[in-house]
């Protein structure tokens, strides 16, 4: 089952089921996580609970989440070309994405991970 908030108040959403993966898009510079809070009393035991969010808030946002009992994942960054820069380029942005769960779903051993050699 798939819920997709569009253009909604997810604040006075009521979810009927637990969610396998929450995806949020956060308000850029918008210090407000009572989204956080409420949805992640939804998210399932082993699941996702991710978070795009600008640089600005990404300490924030951390600690919030550590407050709730969240325990990280992952982060990534995604590259965005979109707004005013430069004529001759597209301007750049980039958004971290951080990764929560409920429970400890991965183990992460530094020497056991290796990164697929590109060509």
């Amino acid at each position: 089952m798939i819920f997709e908030l569009l253009l909604q108040d997810n604040m006075t959403f009521q979810p009927t089921k637990s969610a396998d993966l929450i995806f949020c898009d956060f308000v850029y510079e918008n210090p407000d996580f009572s989204w956080a809070t409420k949805y992640w009393e939804y998210l399932k035991p082993n699941c996702i609970f991710e978070i795009m969010c600008d640089f600005h808030l990404l300490p924030d946002i951390w600690m919030h989440m550590k407050g709730l009992g969240a325990n990280f994942v992952s982060h990534y960054v995604q590259k965005n070309e979109w707004g005013r820069g430069p004529s001759k380029q597209p301007h750049q942005c980039f958004d971290s994405i951080l990764a929560f769960s409920k429970e400890r779903i991965i183990d992460f051993i530094e020497k056991e991970f290796k990164f697929q050699k590109l060509h």
